[in-house]
């Protein structure tokens, strides 16, 4: 689970996290918590700013599945600087396979191009005189 930078300052620059979950109301609560507690979840962070809580068994757990990254679209923070992420209200994230689909080069031109063309002509031509002697 990513956490932006703005929303990892907001909750005061945790070392770790305990993580709850509402069933009732589908929402994931993430409190800060010290690193040394055993049930807290460890905060790892990226290069880019970004901070990664591993949360797999916690979704596994309480059965929170996703087939794709998805964001929370309004991740509150409450005044115990404690994230309230709404399952209910999120959206899936392909913003990598749009920048590596813009990376791909179209094929170059295949020189074998013209020779298929006459090929499906000729038997375009060839289903065109079976037809006209199948009327006959």
């Amino acid at each position: 689970m990513y956490l932006s930078a703005n929303l990892y300052n907001g909750m005061g620059r945790p070392g770790a996290v305990f993580l709850y979950y509402n069933r009732e109301k589908h929402q994931i609560a993430v409190q800060p918590a010290r690193v040394d507690r055993p049930d807290a979840f460890p905060v790892a962070t990226k290069r880019n700013g970004a901070h990664w809580i591993y949360a797999r068994s916690f979704c596994r757990h309480h059965k929170i599945r996703f087939f794709a990254s998805h964001k929370f679209l309004k991740p509150e923070i409450t005044e115990e600087r404690i994230v309230i992420l709404d399952l209910n209200n999120t959206t899936p994230v392909f913003k990598r396979l749009m920048l590596k689909a813009a990376q791909v080069k179209p094929p170059p031109p295949c020189e074998h191009r013209p020779v298929v063309d006459e090929m499906l002509a000729e038997w375009a031509r060839e289903d065109e005189e079976q037809d006209a002697l199948s009327e006959y």
